[in-house]
């Protein structure tokens, strides 16, 4: 009996320590509107898309913002700031706009999707997604 549950043991203990992987985060955001494009983050590289997935003569643009922070007489003061603004111009049946950054391991970040037009100009963004790198 004490050898079966010494083996029920072990093989609990390895299951678990063979599941347990590194943590990243992977996450993404929308235009508000029927799929009209995706920003997609992934933690580990840091990789940032920004896809079309309308063909509705518009572009996606995504932003991606990283928090910092600052102590100013010994109150810490936090906020965001544009990591990289990423824009797909390419349509509906192109690949996904790609950046690969370099964010600190686990450092705060926030991304979105805007729709372009051919101005530039955004309209129709999507909500902020909140993340960690």
């Amino acid at each position: 009996m004490i050898k079966r549950i010494g083996i029920l043991l072990a093989l609990v203990f390895a299951a678990t320590a063979f599941s347990i992987t590194p943590a990243h985060a992977t996450g993404g955001a929308g235009v508000s509107g029927p799929d009209a494009g995706t920003v997609w983050f992934e933690s580990y590289g840091e990789h940032f898309y920004v896809n079309d997935w309308d063909p509705d003569g518009y572009g996606v643009r995504g932003y991606l913002d990283v928090k910092v922070c600052e102590v100013v007489d010994d109150i810490a003061k936090c906020h965001y700031e544009r990591e990289k603004t990423l824009d797909n111009k390419k349509g509906y049946y192109a690949d996904a706009a790609h950046s690969n950054r370099s964010i600190r391991e686990n450092r705060p970040i926030r991304y979105k999707a805007c729709l372009i037009n051919k101005s530039g100009d955004t309209f129709r963004c999507g909500s902020w997604n909140y993340d960690r790198a």
